[in-house]
């Protein structure tokens, strides 16, 4: 496998931030805005926006895997008190109040 140009080397106290779109168990999630450890994604399956997620990162420590401190989103277990959904036509105005309070 041939690399074009130089890759960056990390410092360890770099952080590996979670990138701006993904995908994950067929949905596309989009940030919309982020301030800090707190981010807003939009929730997108065939095409159309289906959920709102508010979330706060956690960074974790270099490991077999990362060379460097990287972002997780959170997961399953402690949903509710990092990450909230909320469906963007019913609950917009929770969601950007949510995303008020983490951001601090």
């Amino acid at each position: 496998m041939q690399r074009r140009g130089k890759m960056k080397r990390r410092s360890k106290d770099e952080i590996q931030r979670l990138p701006l779109t993904f995908t994950w168990k067929g949905f596309v999630f989009k940030q919309i805005k982020r301030h800090g450890k707190a981010a807003m994604y939009e929730q997108i399956l065939d095409g159309k926006r289906v959920a709102i997620e508010v979330v706060r990162f956690k960074v974790k420590e270099p490991d077999a895997y990362h060379e460097t401190k990287w972002e997780m989103y959170p997961g399953q277990s402690s949903w509710g008190r990092r990450g909230k959904t909320f469906m963007p036509h019913l609950q917009m105005k929770k969601a950007e109040e949510q995303y008020n309070r983490w951001k601090r």
